[in-house]
């Protein structure tokens, strides 16, 4: 692991869907935390309470969602008689509808939760879950695997390999039970043995760390040997193992010396949350913002979103993701198998955040907002030479610049091309 560099596909792609979908999805219900303004990772908390944790909500009978429960379904509903509920409803999801529509967004991959901590698996598995013998009917990997690569896209399969709920003792309160359990180790070795033959994933983006009798090494040298450009997350219980490091709603305080991928639920759940509304949401100007950022910080940005049990997405994440693609339809060549620079971004002199990427000859300066002032704004940490050419993307019209005593001047187009962040690429890069 430690002599393997990171295919060139994962470096390039910029931006993946995760798809959080399981028997959570048939309540849809969770609290939503308070919105945030902002739209950045840092200001955006990692939440107990999200949707897709309604099992262990359920263990408070003095939560909100356990209130919720009793009210909707009976006190004697049991949280796995979802199961045949999400089986029944599942029929009706088209996977083609899916990859289209991550295509459109702008993704490059997209990772699904084929078994998140509740242990139902999202394919019917020949590996018997002895707590729990029921799997999906469906095999919802498997198509939406298909539909997926039919649309150019690399296929990503999520695995709670270090938390099982089905297999934690009654009584229990450790978060992490099936780290130590052999039976459990075997179980969750076999289960991915059989995801790697079946479905030759192209990353494994495994969570809650991994069993210790899992035969961990055993498991990624299969994956590997079946997927040579594969990648595999950081989470698997040893410090060498991770073909890049992940990061949880939060940008990294310190940022990694090496790949790394921010995981971020355009809402407050990343699983669907029927109590969410658009407050509860970034805006599509806040999701091309934190691609931006990210994307000048050497990361790749993993994209939650929660559909229904009937695999509808609701339509305020559909905006989202459409409006994402439409801006990346126009500016991707600034994100898309880019580079980091010697520097991630600055200020103007008039206040307005730059974010910069680099490809070949040609730096790109993102501006995250328009100038304050009119349509000229300044720079004073880039050199150009006099040869330098300037043109923003989406329009045809050359940028005019002048470079006197250490500030670049740079005047923009009197109409700005499309909504959102601005580019502007800058041939040759400069140095400095």
């Amino acid at each position: 692991m430690n002599r393997r560099s990171v295919p060139t596909w994962y470096e390039d792609a910029k931006l993946g869907i995760m798809v959080h979908w399981g028997l959570y999805s048939v309540p849809g219900w969770a609290t939503p935390a308070n919105p945030t303004s902002t739209g950045q990772a840092s200001s955006r908390p990692v939440r107990s309470n999200q949707a897709e944790s309604y099992w262990d909500e359920l263990q408070n009978p003095g939560s909100a969602t356990s209130a919720y429960h009793r009210k909707k379904y009976g006190e004697k509903f049991d949280y796995y008689q979802f199961a045949p509920l999400f089986n029944q409803a599942s029929l009706k999801w088209n996977a083609e509808t899916w990859a289209k529509l991550f295509r459109q967004a702008g993704a490059k991959y997209v990772v699904l939760t084929t078994k998140a901590v509740d242990g139902f698996s999202l394919w019917p598995s020949q590996v018997r879950n002895p707590n729990f013998p029921v799997t999906a009917t469906r095999d919802l990997v498997g198509d939406l695997n298909r539909a997926a690569r039919k649309q150019g896209l690399k296929m990503g399969l999520y695995y709670s390999g270090g938390l099982d709920r089905t297999f934690r003792p009654a009584g229990d309160s450790s978060q992490l039970t099936g780290r130590i359990d052999e039976t459990y180790g075997r179980y969750v070795a076999a289960q991915y043995r059989e995801l790697i033959k079946r479905y030759q994933p192209d990353l494994l983006w495994n969570d809650f760390t991994y069993p210790l009798s899992g035969d961990r090494s055993g498991v990624l040298a299969a994956f590997y040997q079946r997927s040579p450009a594969g990648v595999i997350n950081d989470r698997w219980d040893s410090p060498s193992v991770g073909d890049f490091v992940t990061a949880y709603h939060q940008l990294p305080k310190a940022l990694p010396n090496r790949k790394w991928e921010l995981n971020q639920a355009i809402g407050t759940s990343a699983g669907y949350n029927q109590a969410e509304t658009e407050a509860h949401l970034l805006t599509v100007n806040q999701l091309v913002d934190l691609l931006v950022d990210v994307v000048s910080k050497n990361g790749n940005l993993l994209l939650n979103i929660g559909p229904r049990a009937d695999g509808s997405i609701p339509a305020a994440q559909l905006l989202r993701l459409k409006g994402l693609g439409e801006w990346l339809k126009m500016n991707g060549e600034a994100i898309y198998g880019t580079r980091p620079w010697i520097r991630n971004g600055e200020e103007s002199s008039e206040g307005v955040p730059v974010r910069y990427t680099r490809k070949g000859n040609s730096l790109y300066a993102i501006l995250l907002s328009p100038p304050k002032k009119g349509i000229t704004f300044s720079l004073t940490s880039l050199a150009v030479d006099d040869h330098t050419v300037m043109k923003l993307l989406g329009s045809e019209d050359l940028v005019s610049w002048v470079q006197n005593e250490g500030k670049l001047m740079i005047t923009l187009p009197l109409e700005l091309p499309g909504d959102h962040a601005y580019v502007l690429k800058i041939t040759p890069a400069p140095n400095r």
